[in-house]
């Protein structure tokens, strides 16, 4: 099965403004929740995304969406490993912290990103979607 990894803001555009996501990420998150590829997000894109919400003004936004998320047989969370944090280094290209362990992950779980990140996408070294 394809394997997705979704960035903090497809994450949050897909949950608060899905007018924001591509055709081909709207695309890639309804196959995933029809169970047709596996969906992925990390524990990094819930931090991200609680940050996101509280700088936003939407604190409050964030425990339904974060239940609606562990609820919902067809996401998978992905706690940060170890091996992501050895592979830190590996990708100098990406210069946020929170984005290289995303693409460690997405590496690691043989995954596409999907991602808007023009910085992410400029990596040779990642797969991703938008």
């Amino acid at each position: 099965m394809n394997v997705f990894v979704l960035d903090t803001h497809a994450l949050y555009w897909h949950l608060f403004r899905p007018e924001k996501l591509s055709a081909s990420a709207k695309r890639t998150i309804a196959d995933g929740e029809a169970g047709l590829v596996q969906l992925v997000i990390s524990h990094i894109a819930l931090a991200e995304l609680y940050f996101l919400l509280k700088k936003l003004g939407q604190e409050q936004d964030f425990p339904p969406a974060l239940a609606a998320i562990r609820t919902n047989a067809n996401y998978y969370i992905e706690p940060v490993a170890l091996m992501d944090i050895e592979k830190l280094p590996v990708y100098p290209e990406v210069p946020e912290m929170h984005d290289r362990l995303l693409v460690a992950a997405a590496n690691r779980l043989g995954g596409t990103l999907v991602t808007k990140d023009a910085i992410i996408q400029a990596s040779p070294q990642v797969k991703w979607l938008w």
